[in-house]
């Protein structure tokens, strides 16, 4: 997913109306990739790289864009490619930090670089190498902890602490690698989420959103609960196709062939109706669906 900060960099000398200006062009880019108006993203992007070349906010906002096409299955090379520069391009400008002591923003800013290069590890099934990110970034995390203060933090703690007990139950063969990280706790992760998910910070509130409707959906298995969470989603991203996908899991796993079938067709008018997706865009999520039909009709 998948997750933008909106910092005033007390390192980039702006004035007050200026630094205002940057904030809202960067919180109405990411506005435009939860809405799926990426090519409105894309443009304001591409400014923001002519004034800001060398900010890391920036670039990090360009992550999260590709991250976003590739998981709406315009995976291609360019794509990949893309992501990869702009990660590496994050870590040359947030390494050469004071490390003795790192400012709640700048910190959770490294968090999440490594954070996306694990999760699309993760995506690929290469879980030793998301794990040898997690690795490189756990002295991070661990300086986190107990600044939860800093909301942001609220969401990296949960996911942390729900996912680290998460992994020891889906992935076993991973557990004598974890024994010197800090323990998990999913009651402790699932109550920072919602936590975060009540931030007036709209962003922040829909990390949190999506991550909670993922764990009830694919962890937890309440169906019920992850729906709650998609349709808040759908409601403040009518367009957002991966949201789309996720309430139409719900009512498949229930066995609700009724709902399941009105929220693909849901996907397809949504992806067909936009005109600032590709064609590879507009057609995944729908072939997603068909295939979880398919298979759902096989077992009965």
């Amino acid at each position: 997913m998948k997750i933008l900060l909106l910092f005033i960099l007390s390192s980039f000398p702006l004035g007050i109306q200026a630094q205002s200006f940057f904030r809202d062009s960067v919180y109405w880019a990411n506005e435009n990739i939860y809405r799926y108006k990426f090519q409105s993203a894309d443009s304001a992007i591409k400014k923001l790289n002519e004034s800001h070349p060398n900010d890391y906010l920036v670039k990090l906002l360009e992550v999260n864009y590709y991250w976003w096409k590739i998981i709406s299955g315009d995976e291609s090379e360019e794509n990949t490619g893309k992501y990869y520069l702009n990660l590496e391009r994050c870590f040359m400008l947030l390494e050469p930090v004071n490390k003795k002591y790192i400012s709640n923003d700048t910190l959770y800013a490294l968090i999440t670089t490594y954070a996306y290069k694990a999760r699309i590890h993760s995506m690929h099934s290469r879980y030793f190498l998301a794990l040898a990110e997690l690795n490189s970034c756990i002295g991070l995390i661990k300086q986190s902890f107990g600044r939860e203060k800093f909301e942001w933090f609220e969401l990296t703690s949960g996911l942390y602490y729900y996912y680290m007990e998460a992994v020891k139950k889906n992935y076993p063969f991973l557990i004598p690698y974890l024994i010197l990280f800090p323990k998990g706790d999913k009651e402790k992760g699932l109550s920072y989420l919602e936590e975060a998910k009540s931030s007036n910070n709209s962003i922040l509130s829909s990390e949190a959103s999506y991550f909670l409707m993922k764990i009830y959906l694919e962890e937890e298995r309440n169906f019920q609960l992850s729906r709650i969470y998609s349709v808040h989603l759908i409601q403040k991203y009518p367009q957002n196709l991966l949201f789309r996908y996720y309430l139409f899991k719900s009512f498949l796993e229930e066995n609700n062939l009724e709902g399941a079938t009105r929220e693909l067709s849901g996907i397809i008018f949504n992806a067909q109706n936009n005109p600032q997706i590709s064609q590879t865009e507009k057609i995944h999520f729908a072939g997603m669906a068909r295939e979880d039909l398919k298979k759902y009709f096989l077992r009965k």
